[in-house]
């Protein structure tokens, strides 16, 4: 499975993940050398120029404050854990229809902490 993930705003990120391993990262902040940045079109193109493929999966960051979603954009709350703050759906990315996910920014800090742990439960 190829998970495609990303943090758009404060403390930008992509990472890519291939059968359970990080194949890479790219960080806004080690790239622009400012605290806090944001994404930023060559971030991008930088991440969609290491994909092998599209990916199965894109899982999207909750949103910072004052990093509020446009309209009609698909982006769960910064803060929570409360399971109605998930979304789920289907996005159509490099000619492909993939997965989406989306979860609150507290939420990802959890789930990087479980996914970085030898918890036996993980595999």
């Amino acid at each position: 499975m190829r998970i495609l993930s990303y943090n758009p705003g404060h403390d930008g990120a992509f990472a890519y993940i291939e059968d359970g391993r990080l194949a890479f990262s790219i960080e806004a902040e080690k790239g622009s050398r400012f605290r806090h940045s944001s994404l930023s079109v060559p971030d991008a193109f930088d991440a969609l120029a290491e994909l092998p493929a599209a990916p199965d999966v894109l899982c999207k960051g909750g949103w910072w404050p004052g990093d509020a979603p446009r309209d009609g954009e698909l982006m769960a709350d910064y803060r929570g854990s409360d399971p109605d703050q998930v979304i789920f759906g289907k996005r159509a990315f490099l000619g492909r229809t993939i997965d989406f996910f989306s979860s609150s920014h507290e939420r990802s800090h959890l789930l990087c902490a479980f996914g970085m742990s030898e918890s036996p439960i993980r595999n």
